[in-house]
């Protein structure tokens, strides 16, 4: 099921042998699957999660591999999706994308902490801004009637299929960061009432 929603979930382990899925904390009803995004309009509540006892955090991704960071009861863990909103023009929707799912441990009062995240490769970005710039030339000779010339309807068909075999590509990562001021992806501080932590 991990692998056909095509993206990782987080899995907490407690102390007294308890496995709690991020899908068990969906707010949808009767659903307790690891289901793609379009399948459940709900969505889990990290900060509302009990911390006591959490002694591992997984993140299942997939391509059927998983990271786990372990630590004794009383560590705080965290977890967190980066991503952003990309604005529709020409009559499309906008939509939300994420580029990252993270899990980390705070490893110390000062917040120094260790993560893993499942992230997009800087070379799949690279290739959705070539991607990007297509749709926005395929838009344009799209919705011009008097450019529908051969050399226009070869153009259309050219980046069509390159919009098509278009891949996006990830990998699963290790870093030290800090959470007061996280360099990754240039996030800056955590709001850390969010997590559920306190360091």
């Amino acid at each position: 099921m991990i692998r056909l929603s095509g993206r990782p979930w987080w899995q907490a382990r407690y102390s007294d042998g308890r496995i709690l899925s991020e899908w068990d904390t969906l707010n949808v009803p009767h659903l307790r699957l690891p289901l793609p995004h379009d399948s459940a309009s709900g969505t889990s509540r990290w900060e509302e999660v009990d911390k006591k006892g959490m002694v591992g955090l997984r993140l299942l991704c997939p391509n059927g591999i998983a990271a786990e960071l372990e630590a004794g009861e009383g560590c705080q863990f965290f977890q967190f999706k980066h991503g952003g909103i990309d604005i529709g023009f020409g009559g499309l929707p906008s939509r939300r994308y994420t580029d990252a799912y993270v899990i980390g441990i705070i490893r110390d009062s000062s917040g120094e902490c260790y993560c893993r995240a499942w992230e997009e490769t800087q070379q799949s970005l690279n290739r959705k801004g070539e991607i990007e710039l297509s749709l926005m030339r395929l838009r344009t000779i799209m919705s011009i009637p008097v450019n529908n010339t051969p050399a226009n309807r070869k153009l259309q068909s050219r980046l069509v299929r390159q919009i098509a075999t278009m891949k996006r590509e990830w990998r699963l990562i290790g870093f030290f960061d800090n959470v007061f001021d996280m360099k990754y992806k240039d996030i800056g501080p955590l709001k850390l009432e969010v997590q559920g932590v306190k360091v």
